[in-house]
């Protein structure tokens, strides 16, 4: 009988050990997968990551490109009697003329256009600006070049000198009677819209106070009034 019941307390320690290790395997198979599952998720993450900023290191040296052509923009005005400067300005889109110098010296003005084109991408066309342009309707622009921004979206926004000197930015600019003291260029996440770069391009310190705006000093590029009936010489509107 004593033999039986020690046998007995064996088997059952024997089980109770048994149904401890299959715990302790099935706690450690559980740990080991959340461990692999972290693990996958920190893995991607860091992806992720490194997608994003390969993304905005690919994509800043095209915006500083742009940004330099912008700085250099020309202020050159269509003709007709309001005298609009050439500039476009909206959220997804920029057109402005410059003056490259050519082969023989002289600079003639072209006209350039920017256009947002969907995700990653960025489009950019030219074309000689016609004497006697009224608008930018008068300008037909060549076949456009992609420029790659890593997978972010371009947005486009215009920094305002206001008469008390101080700055506002619209992401519309319509005032054709005079040009934005900066242009700011942000690439987007398309999703979430947050900025992975900007740049800023400056315009006012290469303009004639005159002419980024009409009224607070001469312009040599304005168009010269006409006189009135009585004389004198007449104003356009935003001179006064």
């Amino acid at each position: 009988m004593r033999k039986r019941g020690a046998s007995g307390r064996r088997d059952r320690d024997g089980g109770f050990l048994l149904v401890e290790a299959l715990a302790t395997l099935a706690i450690s198979a559980v740990v080991i997968a959340g461990l692999l599952t972290l693990g996958g998720l920190m893995a991607r993450a860091v992806d992720r990551a490194a997608l994003r900023a390969e993304g905005a290191e690919t994509s800043s040296r095209p915006l500083s490109v742009v940004a330099r052509e912008i700085e250099g923009l020309a202020r050159r005005r269509f003709a007709g009697p309001d005298g609009r400067f050439v500039f476009l300005g909206a959220p997804d889109r920029l057109a402005f003329a410059v003056a490259p110098r050519q082969d023989d010296g002289l600079r003639a003005p072209v006209a350039v256009a920017y256009q947002a084109a969907g995700p990653g991408a960025l489009l950019r066309a030219e074309a000689p600006l016609p004497v006697g342009a009224r608008s930018l309707d008068d300008v037909v622009f060549g076949d456009p070049v992609r420029i790659d921004l890593g997978g972010l979206d371009a947005r486009f926004a215009y920094v305002e000198r206001r008469p008390d000197g101080t700055t506002v930015v619209t992401d519309q600019w319509s005032e054709a009677a005079s040009l934005p003291v900066a242009v700011r260029i942000e690439l987007m996440e398309p999703e979430g819209g947050v900025a992975r770069a900007s740049r800023t391009a400056r315009l006012i310190a290469q303009s004639e106070p005159g002419c980024a705006a009409p009224g607070k000093a001469p312009c040599s590029s304005a168009p010269k009034a006409a006189n009135r009936p009585d004389g004198q010489p007449q104003v356009r509107e935003g001179e006064r």
